[in-house]
């Protein structure tokens, strides 16, 4: 210590002539804050061409004073911890007295926001960009904090996503922030939050402002905002209900519908009132409305509201009430169709009802022959003779006539009558009865006998008793015939056998020596289009006559050598 006191001591007397003989400047002024109070112990320095020269400090009203000799550029720079550096050139060549003024010191962090204003929705989430920098002459060690309106959510991060409670910036530095902020779903208005700076003995504040307006949650959305309805009819809108929320919530729901109306929530099924819905997802509800049978016609008016954390959604359906009436049709996808006798013609009709009233539907047939009987069944299968239909609904019905098996080959129109409380509806239909395909087999005794090496034959004779001809006749063994036997049939088709008339098949049964005696059978089938008969053909191989008389004459001879050797043995007796 005594050696630096030294050292300044031969300095000062060193430049004691040079004082005597110079010229003075003064250097003037007073340091303030941002507010403009007064900063005592701030610090001026002087320096000429980049070396220092002196300096002093302010007083408590913030005055400081300072001399140098003049004729010479300066740089005087003023700073004080916590506060800002600030760097003057100044030319004193022309002057004795340079009174800088106020000097206003700002803090020597100087945050700044990217959007300083901000308008935002309810509930959403806000990221403001910030940029910190250090103006001042010393490093800055800061706390931060913040302050927001109440149930507000809010915290500064750094550019990496790591919240920031504190910061450590050099001089000259500067760090990239952001202030993150989640507004509730119920905040409205203008609404500030502050993010606080402190560091040595000072503290400042920076201000961000939040224009919070009302937000359309569309937490409950009707696919069809208006709808018709008739008084006593029963309406199922449906209603989608979202969570927009970026966390996991419950909605609930309420309506507000016309006195004595009726209306509830249903999901799969089950009547329900709230719902819990992950961020971001949504379902489909059905709204159901029954509408009393005494509304009279005019526009009604049904609110759905949907509430989660505090956010509403209302959601409104507009109701048309018209005043009921039918208007019935009926169509056939196929009006004409073909059927064969002692069969069913079927006819598949769908039945309308496009007025605004439910209506008893009635049906009539006019124009069907005698003999031909009708009846109609639901999608169900049950006979039905009468129909309730909804408003703007269709039912699918089938219509069978009964076709008596003695009827000739025909085309019948006929007329399908559906009536209505106010309106009816008429097609026309057709059955064409074909030609019925029918054979008959006019060969009787099917047994044939026959030896080994010898052909059988037999006759069949076909007749058809049908309706139409009948093509591509033939008659083929059913299955595998037994072993040994070989069996052929002329002629081998008849092409058309026409309606009364008869035709005959030669089957020929060859059995081969190696077979055996005894009885076989042979299953025969006639096929033609549209028919198909089967029959058993027995075949009988026996004994030849020429084998026949050699095995009685060995037995002679066999019985004529017994009793010679019986003879023989009583004589030697």
């Amino acid at each position: 210590m005594r050696r630096v006191l030294l050292t300044a001591l031969l300095a000062l007397i060193a430049a004691i002539p040079l004082l005597v003989n110079a010229q003075w400047v003064t250097f003037v002024g007073t340091v303030t804050d941002s507010e403009g109070r007064p900063l005592e112990n701030a610090t001026v320095e002087i320096y000429r061409r980049g070396a220092f020269l002196t300096s002093s400090a302010t007083f408590s009203n913030g005055y400081f004073s300072v001399y140098a000799p003049s004729g010479e550029v300066y740089d005087v720079i003023i700073f004080k911890k916590g506060y800002e550096r600030k760097n003057f050139t100044i030319d004193t060549s022309r002057t004795s007295t340079v009174n800088l003024g106020k000097i206003q010191l700002e803090y020597a962090l100087k945050a700044i926001a990217e959007v300083s204003r901000v308008v935002a929705y309810q509930g959403s989430h806000v990221v403001v960009p910030l940029r910190i920098t250090n103006v001042g002459a010393y490093i800055i060690a800061a706390e931060l904090s913040l302050s927001a309106p109440a149930g507000w959510e809010a915290e500064v991060v750094s550019e990496y996503g790591l919240a920031a409670r504190s910061i450590v910036l050099e001089p000259g530095a500067s760090g990239k922030y952001f202030l993150k902020a989640r507004i509730p779903a119920t905040e409205i208005g203008t609404k500030n939050v502050t993010l606080y700076l402190s560091y040595y003995d000072v503290k400042h504040y920076l201000v961000v402002s939040f224009d919070v307006k009302h937000r359309n949650w569309r937490l409950v959305e009707f696919r069809f905002p208006e709808i018709v309805a008739y008084p006593g009819s029963v309406s199922k809108i449906p209603l989608r209900v979202s969570n927009p929320l970026e966390e996991v919530c419950t909605v609930d729901l309420s309506v507000v519908a016309p006195p004595s109306w009726a209306a509830w929530f249903e999901a799969n099924g089950q009547y329900v009132n709230s719902l819990t819905l992950d961020p971001g997802s949504f379902t489909w509800l059905n709204f159901t409305v029954r509408v009393p049978e005494n509304t009279v016609s005019g526009n009604y008016t049904i609110a759905v509201e949907g509430r989660s954390s505090g956010a509403l959604s209302r959601a409104v359906l507009q109701v048309r009430i018209e005043s009921r009436y039918d208007a019935i049709s009926v169509e056939a996808a196929t009006p004409i169709v073909d059927v064969e006798p002692g069969s069913s013609a079927v006819v598949p009709l769908t039945v309308r009802n496009d007025g605004t009233g439910a209506s008893l539907v009635t049906f009539y047939i006019v124009g069907l022959p005698v003999g031909y009987l009708w009846h109609l069944k639901d999608e169900q299968g049950n006979i039905i003779s009468a129909l309730r239909l909804s408003p703007r609904s269709s039912q699918r019905i089938v219509l069978s006539i009964d076709v008596p098996g003695t009827a000739p080959p025909t085309a019948i129109g006929f007329i399908f009558r559906a009536v209505g409380l106010n309106s009816s509806a008429s097609v026309e239909l057709g059955v064409n009865v074909r030609g019925k395909a029918a054979v008959e087999i006019e060969s009787v005794g099917w047994e044939v006998e026959t030896t080994l090496g010898t052909p059988a034959r037999f006759t069949i004779i076909v007749r058809n008793k049908g309706q139409i001809p009948i093509n591509e006749l033939i008659v083929q063994v059913g299955g595998t015939s037994p072993e040994g036997l070989r069996v052929t049939v002329t002629p081998s088709i008849i092409e058309n056998l026409p309606p009364g008339s008869s035709t005959s098949f030669t089957v020929t049964i060859t059995p081969e020596e190696r077979v055996a005696y005894g009885r076989y059978y042979i299953p025969l089938v006639i096929v033609g289009k549209g028919i198909r008969e089967e029959r058993v053909l027995v075949v009988n191989i026996r004994v030849g006559s020429q084998l026949f008389y050699l095995a009685v004459s060995v037995a002679i001879l066999v019985l004529a050598v017994f009793t010679l050797i019986r003879q023989l043995r009583h004589r030697g007796s």
